[in-house]
């Protein structure tokens, strides 16, 4: 899963850091900052706009009342 990609990316950045802090230094914030936003990858997420209104198109062309005609 991504979580598990992203704690994967954090333990070997501060791996490397400890090997050569002096060159590496500056990605230990950001491997701090993807640990940070770990919990939030493991939240399901809501459907987006484009999702609903695929389902509630796909729920009406099966309802059987759909209208076909000429425009005017």
């Amino acid at each position: 899963t991504n979580s598990d990609y992203a704690r994967e990316i954090v333990r070997f950045t501060r791996e490397k850091v400890a090997e050569d802090s002096a060159a590496l230094s500056e990605l230990l914030p950001w491997a701090e900052k993807l640990e940070m936003a770990i919990p939030e990858m493991e939240t399901p997420r809501s459907k987006t706009l484009f999702e609903s209104a695929a389902e509630a198109i796909r729920n009406a062309s099966t309802s059987g009342n759909r209208y076909i005609g000429r425009l005017r």
